[in-house]
């Protein structure tokens, strides 16, 4: 799915889900998307990834070409404090932290960082010209 808004983007995942169970019940099989349902087996987890926009501004953006904005520590530092709050929300399922080992591609640490799938934030690279698609 591309990017959009919240709001619009919630409406498309929960009619994805819909279409995937239907498809899968019409082929005689059952879909499920609760995160790590095998041990030793990566789940399907959905991974969820946001950008921020201050305005009609990415970000994560430098038009200077730098990797990652100037302030993008106290980005960071603001999306952690609130980590336990949006966890609570969108990980309801005990599976959900199940998921949560070294290895998987699931976050582990309460952290941030450029390029590390262990880290709950993992800073967006740049792509040269296109502003609104660094993610």
């Amino acid at each position: 799915m591309r990017y959009t808004d919240a709001l619009t983007m919630a409406d498309n995942v929960m009619t994805y889900r819909l279409v995937v169970k239907q498809i899968a019940i019409n082929q005689g099989a059952y879909a499920t998307f609760m995160p790590k349902p095998v041990f030793g087996i990566n789940g399907s987890g959905m991974h969820v990834h946001q950008s921020l926009f201050k305005g009609d501004r990415n970000a994560f953006f430098d038009p200077k070409g730098n990797i990652s904005c100037p302030n993008l520590p106290g980005l960071c530092c603001r999306l952690l404090k609130y980590a336990p709050e949006i966890t609570a929300i969108n990980n309801q399922w005990i599976n959900s932290y199940k998921r949560l080992v070294p290895g998987y591609e699931a976050p582990v640490y309460l952290s941030w960082a450029k390029r590390n799938r262990s880290d709950l934030i993992r800073v967006p690279e740049y792509r040269p010209g296109k502003e609104k698609a660094t993610e």
